[in-house]
């Protein structure tokens, strides 16, 4: 499920590219690392709802 829920996030950020200010392209990366590695964080403790991300 945590999959999915990251796959649906990345594509929204990845959508914004074409149309996006220089501002929204530097935070859409902030944003972009910083979910990978939040769920790269939690997936080993086996959570895998999109609640676990909420640190």
């Amino acid at each position: 499920m945590i999959a999915e829920f990251e796959a649906r996030i990345l594509a929204l950020i990845d959508d914004m590219v074409d149309h996006a200010s220089d501002d929204e392209l530097f935070a859409c990366g902030y944003l972009r690392g910083h979910l990978t590695l939040v769920v790269a964080e939690i997936e080993p403790s086996g959570e895998h709802t999109p609640e676990a991300l909420q640190i």
